[in-house]
């Protein structure tokens, strides 16, 4: 929750754009896994390689988080971490989270 108070920090939700819609936390751009090869053009014109860039997807269970992460880190981006708890610890902890109205 830290982290998310900073506004340089880029919050990246790697879940399905679907469940992404349904919920996700404040402030968070939505970059499926899924669509990794898809979406990194996007991704480089909104993010700079030195930014500081938390992902995070459904919880503990879930590796999305760890492989976009770790494709991110291949391609030269400096500062980037994992939220492991993901989604479901963000809601367990009652925190604030976001839905995109269709």
């Amino acid at each position: 929750q830290q982290m998310l108070k900073d506004p340089a920090v880029v919050l990246v939700d790697v879940r399905p754009k679907e469940i992404y819609d349904m919920g996700h936390l404040p402030g968070a751009v939505s970059f499926p896994l899924e669509a990794f090869d898809e979406v990194l053009d996007r991704l480089i014109t909104l993010v700079k390689k030195d930014s500081d860039i938390l992902v995070y997807c459904s919880g503990v269970e879930c590796t999305d988080s760890h492989t976009f992460a770790a494709r991110l880190i291949a391609l030269n981006f400096k500062r980037v971490q994992v939220y492991a708890g993901g989604f479901r610890e963000w809601q367990e902890m009652g925190y604030e989270t976001q839905k995109n109205e269709s």
